[in-house]
């Protein structure tokens, strides 16, 4: 068994939008989980010339709408590394992972149609992990079912992985996961 506490994953996410492009389009975006098929609904940048950002609240309620994340805290982001917060002309946030636990896969982000972003002149998009997080989680288990038992699981098994552990078990023929 292991004492680690767990650590919440903190990630920054930095979108800068420059006012040469046309702003009556916005500056807008949308962030998806590293891995993950859905995105969040329409989030905003502000851009060089003004405009105005979604709130840590509004980015905080998109994320916990994407599958695999339940619950996050989002604060106002600091500037990008090497630039003073009155130079950065974008926006940022700090995201905090409460639920999953442990190191999870970085924010991307993505054109508000789901594609790659891609910035116009003067555009950037960041996502810098600031803590990498633990879960303290670990080790296996295994299932008995009727005397009999399976090979040990891990702690972190796919769903496939404990299918075929508990068909493995004699006396069961078939299970869903």
């Amino acid at each position: 068994s292991s004492d680690v506490e767990f650590v919440p994953d903190v990630q920054s996410v930095h979108v800068v939008c420059d006012d040469a492009v046309d702003v009556s389009a916005e500056c807008e975006f949308v962030l998806q989980l590293d891995g993950g098929t859905d995105t969040t609904t329409t989030l905003k940048t502000k851009f060089d010339g003004g405009g105005t950002a979604s709130t840590a609240l509004e980015v905080e309620h998109a994320l916990e709408k994407l599958d695999g994340i339940n619950d996050v805290v989002v604060t106002a982001g600091t500037a990008q590394d090497g630039i003073s917060a009155d130079a950065f002309k974008g926006s940022s946030w700090d995201v905090t992972f409460v639920s999953p636990v442990g190191d999870v896969g970085n924010l991307v982000v993505l054109d508000t149609d789901g594609t790659t972003y891609t910035p116009e002149s003067g555009d950037s998009d960041n996502v810098v992990e600031l803590v990498k997080g633990e879960s303290g989680l670990g080790g296996t288990f295994s299932v008995a079912y009727e005397g009999h038992y399976s090979r040990d699981i891990a702690f972190d098994a796919s769903a496939a992985t404990v299918k075929t552990r508990l068909q493995e078990i004699a006396s069961v023929d078939e299970v869903n996961v």
